[in-house]
């Protein structure tokens, strides 16, 4: 999530300029608001908002190379800047280079240490690289501060599916569920937990939920497929993994189960 830091004076100019680039921002004007950033900038290079708001202009516009540079270089001149630090976070994250989110929102929360958001996405960082164990860490410090977090729980529930815990598993994907019925990749993957203990008919009403959402979902048709096939319903898995097929028609995958 894009944070906004408090204005500091850099000369009048400097200052009205940033003002109105600010409210140009809230407001969704990218365009007018990274022009504005620009002229800043212009006037001076090391004005730390300037710089850290337009990367996080390239953030919101998805060009998360483009905003890692401009909030690293913001940070040069501020690198205790919490706001900055979740911000570069956030791009590493979205740019999928997890150990540089993990960094960065390490030194955010040695300043905040119970921020919610910072918690819950270093978990996330966390879980991609495969540190399940630290992510639940993480996830329960999230979840401990907003009890009602159901993506925290929910990916908690995800992280603890990783490590075969599956009964903790389902039991954060549930009370996701309960907060929020209509989260369906809670909904998939209690599915997924429910067919990892041979729970096959609770797995598929899981699967068919999904797909009611989603009737595209691959992964689900694929899943119910499998679940099928393991309770001995082979055409109604073969219609699962046909549906699916014609949904991502070079997934190999596929064709392997629907043979085997």
């Amino acid at each position: 999530m894009v944070s906004e830091p408090s204005t500091a004076s850099n000369g009048g100019e400097a200052t009205e300029l940033m003002q109105r680039a600010l409210t140009f921002h809230k407001e969704g004007t990218l365009d007018e608001a990274a022009r504005l950033y620009q002229t800043i900038l212009g006037m001076d290079a090391g004005h730390f908002e300037a710089r850290h708001m337009l990367g996080a202009v390239m953030l919101q516009r998805g060009q998360f190379d483009e905003a890692i540079v401009l909030i690293s270089g913001a940070l040069q001149t501020r690198p205790d800047s919490f706001h900055a630090l979740c911000d570069a976070g956030f791009a590493f994250l979205l740019a999928h280079r997890m150990d540089e989110a993990v960094q960065h929102y390490g030194k955010a929360l040695a300043i905040q240490s119970d921020d919610i958001d910072a918690r819950f996405q270093r978990g996330n960082a966390l879980a991609a690289l495969g540190r399940f164990d630290e992510a639940l860490t993480d996830y329960d410090r999230s979840i401990a501060l907003k009890p009602d977090f159901a993506d925290a729980l929910a990916n908690r529930g995800k992280a603890a599916l990783a490590l075969n815990r599956v009964d903790e598993a389902i039991a954060n994907l549930e009370r996701a569920l309960v907060i929020r019925p209509d989260f369906v990749e809670a909904l998939h993957d209690l599915g997924r937990a429910l067919a990892s203990q041979q729970r096959y008919d609770e797995a598929i009403v899981c699967f068919d939920g999904v797909l009611t959402s989603r009737p595209n979902s691959y992964d689900a048709l694929n899943a119910r497929g499998n679940a099928f096939r393991a309770m001995g319903q082979h055409d109604a898995a073969i219609a699962s993994y046909d549906a699916a097929i014609l949904m991502s028609p070079e997934d190999p995958a596929l064709y392997y189960n629907r043979g085997a």
